[in-house]
């Protein structure tokens, strides 16, 4: 059997189809393919997604504009998360506020404290739980 979990909001159901018919089709040998889908509804949440690029102004500036009180930075890549540490000196240079928190398969919870994030999630779900206790 194998198990595929996706997370997000109500969006994820757009390559939930298309991702798991690539899958089935290049599994070695028929077997059932079980597909879970995490998703939420957070009503005090509202994203602005930005690329994480070498314009680190951009993310806290429209972190400010918008009064965001938590930033999340995501890597995927060790050539992202180096950008990371970069972010968060522009958010003290600009006296951003708000938390900033980092995830994402390149991160770990040393490297967060190495780089002076308020915190690190593993996943959406830890996200949610971190995100809680910093603004309480």
């Amino acid at each position: 059997m194998t198990d595929i979990l996706y997370c997000g909001n109500d969006k994820v159901f757009d390559g939930v189809l298309t991702s798991g018919l690539s899958i089935v089709r290049r599994l070695d040998a028929p077997r059932p393919l079980t597909i879970h889908i995490f998703t939420m509804e957070l009503t005090r949440v509202s994203p602005n997604y930005l690329p994480m690029t070498r314009h680190h102004a951009d993310i806290i500036e429209t972190a400010l504009r918008e009064k965001a009180s938590v930033v999340g930075l995501s890597a995927l890549m060790t050539t992202t998360m180096m950008h990371m540490k970069d972010v968060i000196a522009e958010a003290a240079d600009k006296q951003y506020g708000g938390k900033i928190i980092i995830g994402g398969a390149a991160v770990t919870p040393s490297f967060s404290d190495e780089i002076g994030a308020d915190g690190y999630s593993k996943d959406a779900a830890d996200c949610v739980k971190l995100v809680s206790r910093l603004l309480s």
